[in-house]
This record gives C-alpha cells, structure tokens and sequence, in this order.
C-alpha cells in the first residue's frame, strides 16, 4: 500500500479555515502527519497487533536527512499512541542494520526492506520518500508486508 501526502506552506503561518485559529507551518505538517498515520493502516484486515519497523524517510536521492527522520519519527508517536501496533525501537533496528552491513540505502525498495523485516521479526516495514516541490512537500509512504 503506498499513500501520498501533499503539504503546502507557503509562509509560515496560516488560518485553519474550520476553526479560524492561526495555525503555524510546524502544526501543519504535523498535522498532516497524523493523518498520514492515521490513513497509512486503516485496512490492515486483520485484529491482531501489527509489529511494525518505521524506517526513516529519505529524499528522492535515497539520502536519509533531518526531515525524513522527523517524518519517520512523527509517524511512529501517532501510531505508537493509536495502540493498535507494536513498534520496534529505531535502536534495534540500526544494530540489526550494522550487523547484517545493510545500509539505510537501498531500504526504500521492497526485497531489502523485507529481509530487514524478517531479521526483526514485524509483520510490516514503513517507509517511504518525501520530496520538495516549490512550497510544497509531498510524503510518499509505503507498507511493506515481510511475508
């Protein structure tokens, strides 16, 4: 499953146009963050507890930066507090990753982010891509079944 979000934030401060409050760039894309979580699992199909990896976002270079971790990082709080998923500490997954001499590069596609996946022992890897467009940020995120 891959979702795209598109963010906007041409200046730093905007009006919510339900609530009329001024809502600053940092709310917003964090805002949108939630949602990206929120969306990103919503038809799991199933009723157990989905052990997951969250695998910081990278840019369109599949250089991991400041803003993908914080994406990756964002989305583990709002998932963690859902308590619908069991979420591997992103320190395990840097040493299972320094073990197995994987580099973050080349996650994003799908065999070696399953063969981190299995090594972890989670249903599922999280990842994706964000790229900057203009005054745009658009999030690429995708759910990697490890089966």
């Amino acid at each position: 499953m891959t979702i795209a979000l598109l963010f906007g934030c041409a200046s730093t401060r905007s009006v919510n146009p339900q609530s009329g409050a001024v809502v600053d760039g940092q709310s917003q894309l964090d805002t949108k963050i939630a949602e990206l979580g929120a969306n990103l699992l919503q038809d799991q199909g199933t009723d157990k507890k989905l052990k997951m990896v969250i695998i910081p976002f990278s840019d369109l270079e599949y250089q991991v930066s400041e803003f993908g971790k914080y994406v990756s990082e964002g989305l583990i709080g709002n998932l963690a507090k859902t308590g619908k998923y069991a979420i591997v500490e992103r320190a395990l997954l840097y040493k299972i990753l320094e073990e197995q001499k994987l580099g973050m590069l080349g996650i994003i596609d799908d065999n070696p982010a399953k063969k981190v996946g299995k090594i972890l022992g989670v249903d599922c890897v999280v990842t994706g891509t964000f790229s900057v467009l203009a005054s745009r940020v658009k999030i690429n995120a995708r759910v990697i079944a490890t089966e």
